[in-house]
C-alpha cells in the first residue's frame, strides 16, 4: 500500500466515520466499532477476508455501507468467507451459502440450489371475485397439482403448498398454476419459492438420519464455483 494516510482516509470516508478520525476506539459505539473492524478487513488487498458476523449491532445504514465494501471487494478477485446469523443477509450478499447445523456442515451452494433442492417447493396465492366453496377448490387443485396442500382459506382466497416436483421445471409448474387459477376464476395470483429460512428450519429440526441423507446428496451432487465471491456459512440459532 504506498499511501496509508490516503488510504486510512479513504476508507474512513467509505464507512462514514471521518469525524472520528482523532478520538480514540474506545471511545466509540458499539456499531462504530463493528465498521472500523470492517474497515480494516477490506482496506488490505488481499485474496481472501474473513469476517465473523460483520454487521453484527449496525443499524440499516451501516449494513448496507459494509454489504458496498463487501461488493467492493469480490470485484477486485478476492473472496470473502463470512458468518452470519442473517438468512436474508447471506441470501443478499453471498453467491454460495453454508447452513451449520448441529454441530456440522450440512449443505452448501448457491442460494438458488438450496432452494431448490431442499426447499418444501412453493406458495401459492389466489384472491377470488366470489366465494369458494371448499369442495370446488380442492377438486380444481387436485387437477393440477395432486399433492399440493390448502393451509390457509378465506372466503375469497385461498393459499396453498405445492411441493417441490424435481421432474417438472419451474415454467411448466408455472403453467399449470396459471390455468388453475384461470379454471378458479381468480383475480390475482402470485407464486413464490420456498425461503431459504425455511431450508435452514428444515436442516435445524431434521433428525441426524435425515441430516447425513442430505450432507451426502450435497456431497455428491454439488459442483462448488471457484470464481472469486462470498461464501456465507449460516450459524445456526435454533
Amino acid at each position: 500500500m504506498a499511501n496509508v494516510p490516503r488510504a486510512v482516509a479513504s476508507m474512513l470516508k467509505r464507512f462514514d466515520l471521518s469525524k472520528y478520525a482523532h478520538q480514540r476506539i474506545s471511545s466509540l459505539s458499539g456499531g462504530n466499532k463493528r465498521k472500523l473492524c470492517a474497515a480494516i478487513s477490506v482496506m488490505t488487498p488481499v485474496s481472501i477476508v474473513l469476517m465473523d458476523e460483520p454487521t453484527s449491532g449496525m443499524d440499516p445504514a451501516s449494513k448496507e455501507l459494509v454489504a458496498r465494501a463487501i461488493h467492493q471487494v469480490t470485484r477486485t478477485e478476492a473472496s470473502v468467507i463470512m458468518t452470519s446469523h442473517s438468512v436474508a443477509e447471506c441470501e443478499k450478499l453471498c453467491n454460495r451459502v453454508g447452513i451449520l447445523a448441529r454441530a456440522g456442515l450440512r449443505c452448501i451452494g448457491s442460494p438458488q440450489h438450496l432452494k431448490h433442492k431442499y426447499g418444501e417447493g412453493y406458495v401459492a396465492f389466489l384472491r377470488f371475485p366470489r366465494s369458494i366453496v371448499p369442495g370446488e377448490l380442492k377438486d380444481v387443485i387436485y387437477r393440477y397439482f395432486p399433492m399440493a396442500e390448502v393451509f390457509s382459506r378465506q372466503a375469497k382466497a385461498a393459499r396453498l403448498l405445492i411441493p417441490q416436483n424435481h421432474e417438472l421445471v419451474l415454467s411448466e409448474i408455472f403453467t399449470k398454476f396459471k390455468c388453475l387459477a384461470c379454471d378458479l376464476k381468480a383475480t390475482d395470483y402470485t407464486l413464490t419459492q420456498s425461503s431459504l429460512d425455511q431450508v435452514l428450519v428444515n436442516f435445524s429440526t431434521g433428525s441426524e438420519d435425515d441430516c447425513s441423507d442430505l450432507r451426502s446428496n450435497s456431497r455428491r451432487r454439488i459442483n462448488l464455483n471457484q470464481q472469486h465471491g462470498v461464501d456465507g456459512i449460516h450459524m445456526d440459532t435454533f
